[in-house]
């Protein structure tokens, strides 16, 4: 076991280590700290996919209002999770629309490259050069 990262006892407390990962601690003060790369951030909306113009939503669906009965509540809650889960079906087929032309635009371009590569060997071949075997 490899205890060279650990500060031994003869060390705690001069601030030599990071008993983290064993690095040296930075010598900038709390004053001038390190730089940072900006980090964005997405908002959970904006991690979906978007939606067509035309996909027909209802989304001009009143807010609930404030003196609402526990009953208006729950439905008004039952809707809106009725139509988030609309929107996210929806999106999930799309998705899945664009995975599936993507392996067919894959599965073509395989082709293509199969069929380049066969020439390729036969012209080979014919010269009587040496062709790598591949699998067909």
């Amino acid at each position: 076991m490899d205890l060279s990262g650990l500060p031994s006892a003869s060390s705690a407390g001069r601030g030599t280590t990071n008993t983290r990962n064993g690095s040296p601690k930075s010598p900038r003060s709390p004053d001038h700290p390190l730089p940072q790369a900006p980090r964005t951030r997405r908002s959970p909306a904006s991690r979906h996919l978007p939606l067509p113009d035309d996909f027909d939503d209802d989304s001009d669906d009143e807010p609930l209002p404030p003196n609402a009965s526990e009953r208006e509540r729950l439905e008004w809650k039952k809707r809106r999770n009725t139509k988030a889960a609309r929107r996210s079906r929806k999106r999930k087929m799309i998705y899945t629309e664009r995975l599936e032309a993507n392996v067919e635009k894959l599965r073509l371009e395989k082709e293509m490259w199969r069929t380049r590569a066969l020439t390729l060997r036969q012209l080979l071949k014919s010269h009587n050069l040496p062709c790598p075997d591949f699998d067909d």
